[in-house]
């Protein structure tokens, strides 16, 4: 029998695992599962591909607390850990049993399948108690969960280098003791925040414990916000003024936006600028990202990238709106002299989307266009071109 170099082995696992829908790893991953049968030198490749990222339900948290214990090693594999509420009654007791065998998570997140839906306070009580036993974690996020107990909160912030809270909101009065971790500001601090509010609400109480002095700011590299008008970009306004570290900035207009001119704030170090809009009837560019885009030459001087995703919610309905007083944003860009490309990237692919290139380039942004700016994708990634 003809051996295969390891290495092989491990490349022939990534590429099976690229492919798959890796969407139920405890239920599904037939061609992963196939793989660790083959030899054993499938065997450990393949388990570690199946169980770098676990997604459970409450209901099956008790089953995958069996099979790690049966199998300690696999546990050691789970980098990516999502757990799914809500939960019975007495699911929240097997949290300690089922946090003590993370000792290799990276990163956790916290869903809630009902938004908002209430969470009891024995879930929380055995949640925060817990939490510290995650000694590899770096990375945390909530979504559609709360209100959140605000000793969560202000642990996440002070203790991770990636947070995210997504259409949350935060008790004050609701504190739950969490035992701090000797080594949560020995790491690199909060590099890459998220929050997010898809219903057009922000949580003030979040955003006083975000420009708290306890959170150090210092180090954040990216920034993830949603935008429904001038006001919701008060909390960027106040991280701004307290650092000039925000290198990655990501926006998202959803379709609560009010569409009035907004504008960013001064962040001299921002390299990158993503903008993403909802277009549910009409494929144009919204009026807020026009105003915002005319004044990046003042603010955003070493911007290089500015990318502008189209989240098409009805692509065979859609019709395409040409979009007027564009002239503001085309000198503006072209003024910001570290600037490489503006990409736009649309998806879903629609026959509108050849007359929006072809109208971008000879009449919204013909001066990006003629500096060879103008970049246009699908979701998939590949080049979008007028005659597609």
């Amino acid at each position: 029998m003809v051996e295969v170099a390891q290495e092989i082995i491990n490349a022939i696992v990534d590429a099976v695992a690229a492919s798959d829908d890796l969407s139920d790893r405890l239920t599904e991953d037939k061609s992963l599962r196939a793989c660790a049968l083959t030899t054993r030198a499938f065997v450990v490749p393949a388990q570690r591909q199946l169980f770098h990222i676990v997604d459970v339900t409450a209901s099956q948290m008790e089953r995958l607390i069996s099979k790690l214990t049966a199998a300690s090693h696999l546990a050691s594999y789970i980098r990516h850990f999502n757990l799914r509420l809500p939960m019975g009654p007495s699911y929240h007791r097997a949290l300690g049993t089922l946090f003590a065998l993370l000792t290799e998570t990276e990163r956790f997140a916290l869903w809630v399948s009902k938004l908002w839906l209430p969470i009891s306070g024995e879930f929380w009580t055995a949640f925060c108690s817990n939490l510290r036993a995650l000694p590899s974690l770096r990375c945390f996020a909530v979504i559609s969960c709360g209100p959140l107990p605000k000793s969560l909160v202000r642990h996440a912030l002070c203790s991770y280098e990636e947070v995210a809270f997504v259409n949350c909101t935060v008790d004050p009065c609701r504190d739950f003791p969490i035992a701090h971790r000797p080594d949560s500001r020995a790491r690199n601090g909060l590099r890459h925040l998220v929050v997010a509010s898809h219903l057009g609400l922000e949580d003030e109480v979040l955003r006083d414990f975000l420009l708290s002095p306890d959170v150090d700011l210092q180090h954040l590299r990216y920034l993830g916000l949603s935008v429904s008008d001038e006001d919701s970009l008060i909390l960027l306004n106040q991280i701004a003024f307290r650092t000039d570290s925000v290198e990655r900035l990501e926006l998202d207009f959803d379709d609560t936006s009010s569409d009035e001119p907004v504008k960013l704030p001064s962040i001299p170090g921002l390299r990158c600028l993503t903008l993403r809009q909802k277009s549910i009837k009409i494929l144009r560019i919204r009026d807020d990202i026009i105003s915002l885009l005319a004044t990046l030459h003042d603010h955003t001087p070493n911007l290089e990238i500015v990318t502008i995703i189209i989240d098409l919610l009805n692509p065979w309905l859609s019709q395409y709106a040409t979009t007027s007083g564009c002239e503001p944003a085309d000198r503006a860009l072209k003024k910001l002299r570290r600037l490489r490309k503006v990409h736009f990237k649309i998806c879903p692919m629609c026959k509108q989307v050849t007359e929006f290139i072809e109208d971008a380039r000879e009449n919204l942004l013909p001066e990006a266009n003629a500096a060879d700016l103008l970049v246009f994708t699908s979701g998939s990634g590949h080049l979008i071109h007028e005659d597609d």
